[in-house]
């Protein structure tokens, strides 16, 4: 739920948003709400003044760079009829961001380092009263993934393509969801054909900062279960495995990047623990055990991206080998996807930001894992911008 408050005629409010659930830190979402009460705007007309002024300075952020700096704006939905067709959109005047001169101590290294703000002036000119709420992104909550995925349960043509059940349960007893998505017409697993398909697991919001993820997997749910011949191709020969929200409880409490066992659940995958990391076991599990019946083609992981902009891909080089024949194979699906996705004609898919290269904090990744593990070549996490 947003932070409410009340706002008073050109105000400046200094804001701090919590850190992440048992962490001191991974600040970078935020979500709250504002009340402009008739009130305020009588006084704001008294005053002579056109519009409400009022700016927010958000003054605990970690990050040294946003995208902000690049034009980025704010999330906002305003509550009023003057707005009622507006939506979620991106919106503010005079936003910047930068170092401040508020300090704190790196947990694991001991350096003082600065906090970051930032700053932004909504842009409120409604005359009548009205509730308006501010987010880094716009939310896609778990509520909202759990009845998208009831209402394809309920359509009588998307509920024959997919089945789903509940892989486990969150700490906090929250449902994580796992969809088997193929063409079920033909289920007998004897069936030469159904033997033949290979699996393509895909999942997503393992951060609950990034809720842009989370949009691109309710897209990718609606094209896999609709009646196009390319969904019903895919259908016919691929089976695919889904896990729409990694990190439930993290999306119900707020979290930017964190579980509730304050720990980033995309390092956990070389050993994931069952009372820890449940929805990470879970899914290595899995994984695991479908591909000791299919061979697993593509995996991929949906992410949010914070500092740069456009769709790219994250894959795995291999580190052991200086073929060129396994370098190209890896960055064949990036290529093909630079060549006939809509998003490259629209100039927001970039090959150029793909890479393929594997630091060392990133060797207990879902990608990484599900690269070197289970042997899958195409293992890929796609970042999504949130300037988009």
């Amino acid at each position: 739920m947003p932070f409410p408050f009340f706002v008073d005629v050109d105000s400046e409010y200094d804001l701090y948003a919590d850190t992440d659930v048992n962490t001191h830190g991974h600040v970078q979402w935020y979500f709250f709400r504002v009340t402009v009460p008739s009130t305020l705007l009588r006084q704001t007309r008294e005053r002579g003044a056109a519009t409400l002024k009022v700016r927010f300075n958000i003054r605990n952020m970690l990050k040294k760079a946003s995208l902000y700096t690049d034009g980025m704006l704010p999330a906002v939905y305003i509550e009023s009829p003057g707005f009622a067709k507006c939506g979620w959109h991106h919106s503010g005047v005079n936003v910047c961001y930068f170092k401040n001169t508020d300090t704190y101590r790196h947990r694991r290294t001991g350096k003082v380092r600065n906090y970051y703000t930032l700053s932004f002036t909504p842009s409120m000119s409604d005359d009548r009263p009205f509730v308006a709420y501010f987010a880094h992104c716009y939310p896609y909550t778990y509520t909202r993934l759990q009845r998208f995925m009831l209402s394809m349960q309920k359509d009588p043509e998307r509920r024959t393509t997919f089945k789903r059940r509940v892989m486990c349960k969150t700490i906090a007893g929250n449902n994580c969801d796992l969809l088997t998505i193929t063409d079920f017409s033909q289920d007998d697993e004897k069936d030469a054909t159904v033997r033949r398909r290979t699996a393509i697991a895909i999942t997503a919001r393992v951060h609950p900062g990034e809720s842009n993820s989370s949009f691109v997997m309710h897209g990718l749910l609606e094209f896999l279960t609709g009646s196009s011949l390319e969904a019903r191709f895919l259908r016919h020969h691929f089976v695919f495995k889904v896990v729409p929200m990694l990190n439930p409880d993290g999306v119900v409490h707020g979290n930017y990047r964190c579980s509730l066992a304050g720990t980033d659940l995309n390092r956990r995958w070389l050993n994931p623990s069952s009372e820890l990391h449940p929805t990470i076991f879970a899914t290595k599990n899995m994984l695991l055990s479908v591909c000791k019946i299919r061979p697993v083609s593509l995996y991929c992981d949906l992410h949010g991206h914070s500092r740069k902009k456009n769709i790219f891909l994250y894959g795995c080089r291999p580190f052991d080998t200086g073929s060129r024949t396994e370098a190209a194979r890896v960055r064949l699906f990036p290529h093909i996807l630079c060549k006939t996705s809509d998003c490259t004609r629209g100039g927001f898919y970039s090959f150029g930001d793909c890479t393929f290269s594997i630091n060392a904090s990133k060797k207990g990744t879902g990608r990484v894992v599900v690269w070197n593990e289970m042997q899958v070549l195409h293992s890929f996490t796609l970042e999504a911008s949130f300037f988009g």
